[in-house]
């Protein structure tokens, strides 16, 4: 598991820091994660179908600016740092290395 909470945090550090380097380029960068998706490897248990899932993302893509640049969004707008700022993002990162 340790390894696991490791990788997760190094993604979402490399990902922030992408986004950073690229903002003065004018490029947005996010991690976006398709929910809980109805597929095989699921044995069809997911939460939303492939098509809502993929919906989803190409509206968060269409939704990025370099104002939310650098953030992590769930396939239907949300996302799990919440609106707190740089202090409630810096908790998540901790809680998925812990």
């Amino acid at each position: 598991m340790l390894g696991y909470r490791a990788s997760k945090a190094a993604f979402n550090a490399f990902g922030k820091s992408l986004a950073m380097d690229l903002r003065s380029l004018g490029i947005a960068v996010a991690h976006l994660h398709p929910s809980y998706v109805k597929t095989r490897m699921v044995n069809s248990g997911g939460l939303i179908s492939p098509q809502e899932a993929a919906l989803g993302i190409a509206a968060r893509i269409e939704a990025l600016t370099l104002d939310n640049n650098g953030g992590l969004w769930h396939s239907n707008g949300e996302s799990p740092l919440g609106k707190g700022g740089r202090d409630e993002r810096e908790r998540y990162i901790l809680a998925w290395a812990t």
